[in-house]
């Protein structure tokens, strides 16, 4: 039989417990905020730079096959070049710049556990 000593408290409600692990969570974020805006503009760039070979088709089909404008031709090629060789730097220092980041983050938080 359970006493009254022994019986499960409830689970208060999700936005009360994210209330209280805000203050938390702000003290962790506070001092990365730059490099949290960094990586988001990171971000931003790569996912805008990945549009281009999508967007890309619809000029290669249209002037290229269809109106005949081959000239054209080279301007899509060196613009999907161009933007798959951003995305791939965006995604290199974000993954590095992120990375490094999260392990000073958890050698921090282990420093201060001991």
């Amino acid at each position: 039989m359970a006493t009254a000593a022994t019986a499960v408290k409830p689970k208060p409600p999700a936005m009360q417990r994210l209330k209280g692990a805000l203050p938390e969570l702000w003290v962790l974020v506070r001092p990365r905020r730059g490099l949290l805006a960094v990586g988001l503009v990171l971000m931003a760039i790569n996912r805008v730079s990945g549009l281009v070979l999508p967007a890309s088709t619809k000029f290669l089909v249209d002037d290229v096959i269809m109106k005949r404008h081959v000239w054209r031709l080279r301007e899509i090629v060196l613009a999907v070049i161009a933007a798959t060789i951003i995305q791939g730097i965006t995604s290199f220092s974000l993954t590095q710049l992120l990375s490094k980041a999260a392990q000073r983050l958890i050698a921090n938080m282990r420093r201060q556990v001991k």
